[in-house]
């Protein structure tokens, strides 16, 4: 097995995760209050993200974050 090989099966085993994450996160019921902050997650945003779990400030700089690292 080649670095290419491993490298491949890397790729491969991340992108399983973040599908397995992204599909558990849609099965959970929207939250009605942000679980950082407690704000309400309005209407709107429970219906066109499901499962949310943030609202858009907290879900903003939770992207913020992930991006430094």
């Amino acid at each position: 097995m080649d670095s290419i090989d491993i490298a491949n099966e890397h790729a491969e085993r991340m992108l399983e995760l973040n599908l397995k994450k992204v599909l558990n996160k849609a099965l959970l019921p929207a939250a009605h209050a942000c679980d950082t902050c407690g704000v309400e997650i309005p209407e709107e945003r429970r219906k066109a993200v499901p499962g949310v779990q943030l609202c858009v400030d907290c879900k903003s700089i939770e992207e913020q974050r992930s991006k430094k690292r």
